[in-house]
């Protein structure tokens, strides 16, 4: 439940940065320093990525691993070495133990 509170309303809509390298993406250039936006909003509800994305299933977790760039509401990668957000662990302990105090 908590994964798909989270994919369904990721905590930013899009995150920026810069670029590390120079890079081609679809046709267009990315030079090094160049700022970046991630969409996180639109990754998290793409087709090609999730089955049926615009619906609540909280069911598509179960038994899921989810991997570093799988499901990127607070950043994508690794905590120690890419830009993803420390405090997604308690993030996700706080929506569950919020959802069950709420459903009590």
């Amino acid at each position: 439940f908590a994964q798909e509170v989270r994919r369904f309303y990721p905590f930013f809509p899009v995150i920026g940065g810069r670029a590390t390298r120079e890079a081609m993406w679809q046709g267009e250039r990315v030079r090094r320093d160049d700022w970046v936006l991630l969409d996180l909003y639109a990754t998290t509800h793409h087709p090609a990525i999730w089955d049926q994305p615009d619906r609540f299933l909280p069911q598509r977790f179960e038994g899921l691993v989810v991997e570093p760039n799988t499901l990127i509401p607070q950043g994508g990668g690794r905590y120690h070495e890419d830009h993803r957000c420390p405090g997604e662990p308690v993030t996700v302990d706080l929506i569950e133990v919020g959802t069950r105090l709420l459903s009590r």
